[in-house]
């Protein structure tokens, strides 16, 4: 919400949650190469990287952000939605990658190693069940949550040494590409496969 008499940007968060979804995402991923090298010759370019990965997916409703910005008002005599869903992954890749050109076709590929560190996943879980009884206005609640983790508890302690060579929920993955061009360099066409 533009600010007429300044530059200055105005955040209304009534007006965001009027124009929410019923059920709304947060998805972010970050990879940080903590080793990366490459070395080109004649016959194409190898390279090698060695990265941490991590992605966090989530959805909310809108009635849990009316709960927490409007209070418990619009609970009077209603039973509303408060489900919620969370994957978080933190994972290591070790990946091997190879390309060369063909004249107008350049092709590659990468090998992957992957080795699970953390995960935390919450599945379509009842954070909270509010109702307002509308004679007695007496506020009744419970929950029901279901929760899986992974390699949160063990890890917290270990060693740097023994997280770095962590070879435990290990995975592979690969991924292929290719890239055409034609005419005269003005156009190309490119697909890849990825995992």
């Amino acid at each position: 919400n533009k600010n007429k008499s300044s530059d200055s940007l105005q955040f209304n968060l009534d007006n965001a949650i009027d124009k929410m979804s019923l059920r709304n995402y947060l998805s972010t991923e970050t990879s940080v190469d903590v080793l990366s090298g490459a070395c080109t010759n004649q016959y194409g370019s190898f390279g090698v990287n060695v990265s941490e990965k991590a992605f966090v997916r989530a959805s909310y409703s809108k009635e849990l952000m009316q709960l927490i910005w409007q209070g418990s008002a619009q609970l009077v005599g209603a039973t509303p939605d408060y489900k919620a869903y969370l994957n978080a992954c933190r994972y290591r890749e070790i990946g091997f990658r190879y390309a060369r050109s063909f004249g107008k076709l350049d092709l590659g590929a990468r090998f992957k190693i992957l080795q699970g560190l953390h995960n935390l996943y919450i599945e379509n879980a009842n954070l909270f069940d509010l109702y307002i009884d509308t004679s007695a206005y007496a506020l009744k609640g419970g929950s029901d949550l279901y929760m899986q983790t992974a390699g949160m508890h063990d890890r917290r302690v270990a060693s740097a040494g023994k997280n770095l060579f962590n070879m435990h929920n290990s995975g592979l993955g690969l991924d292929v590409g290719a890239n055409y061009t034609f005419m005269n360099g003005r156009l190309s066409l490119s697909g890849s496969i990825v995992d």
